[in-house]
């Protein structure tokens, strides 16, 4: 009887935390530990992930949209994917729902918006890479953000000099 009582807590538990957020499968288990053995916590994600309601790829692809939108690159997405206990075949899935061209754009909005602001080309490309952004597009982006500069200093030299 006393198992029983403890599955039907630790279900309890599980929905009131997936009720408030969602969790991947090591999270949830990670706070199940604390109040349930083992065993039981293993029951119980079983339990919930056969019912649908613990997912780590619907997790995976609702995180990616999620962090898309917030402007973050892929690395640093796959890392925080990583930090919450996704499997890596999960994982593979920001790979293949993150094109180059989406990550292209948003890094260059980003570079955009520090650029107005009169940040350089390092200190672009440091922070897009800080942003998890690949080395590469940091790296393009920066360099295109560094030529802008170079032929406005130039332009802006050009109509001094015929000015005098």
């Amino acid at each position: 009887m006393n198992g029983s009582a403890d599955l039907g807590k630790a279900k309890s538990l599980a929905y009131y935390y997936l009720g408030r957020k969602a969790y991947t499968q090591k999270e949830l288990g990670e706070k199940l530990l604390k109040r349930f053995p083992p065993a039981l916590v293993k029951e119980v994600l079983a339990y919930l992930s056969d019912l649908g309601y613990l997912d780590d790829r619907k997790y995976t692809l609702n995180f990616l949209e999620n962090k898309k939108r917030a402007r973050r690159g892929p690395r640093k997405i796959i890392l925080d994917l990583q930090r919450r206990g996704v499997e890596p075949e999960n994982l593979a899935r920001v790979k293949e729902n993150y094109s180059c061209e989406e990550e292209e754009t948003i890094a260059r909005e980003l570079a955009q918006i520090k650029a107005d602001a009169g940040k350089s080309p390092e200190q672009i490309y440091r922070f897009l890479l800080g942003r998890g952004f690949s080395l590469s597009t940091a790296g393009k982006i920066a360099g295109e953000f560094f030529k802008r500069r170079t032929n406005d200093a130039g332009t802006s030299d050009h109509r001094d000099g015929d000015s005098l």
